[in-house]
């Protein structure tokens, strides 16, 4: 939740000083990260396969992250196809959980 307040105030640039929303516009893109099992594992889950038999490429650097899920880029095997991976954290239940209880 707090993390949230806080990207909403840095969506309005129109009302705070500079240096506070270029501060707060990074919570936009480096939010929380997903450990690197957790790609392999949710792939596996979700599409019976691993990365490497899915992706010819896959970049573990996210290129956005946000409270609930994270952006990778990748190449399809099969196709060729250049793509956006957006995978929810496996941890989603817990991280809210968290949140709710330290926002009280």
């Amino acid at each position: 939740m707090f993390i949230v307040s806080l990207k909403a105030v840095a969506a309005c640039n129109h009302l705070f000083p500079q240096a506070y929303v270029s501060k707060l516009s990074e919570l936009n893109d480096r939010v929380l990260t997903a450990k690197e099992d957790d790609v392999d594992q949710l792939l596996m889950e979700d599409f019976g396969k691993s990365l490497n038999e899915i992706f010819s490429q896959f970049n573990r650097v996210p290129i956005a992250s946000a409270s609930i899920a994270e952006v990778f880029e990748g190449t399809l095997r099969h196709s060729g196809e250049k793509v956006a991976v957006k995978m929810q954290y496996i941890d989603l239940q817990d991280r809210f959980t968290g949140n709710a209880v330290h926002s009280w």
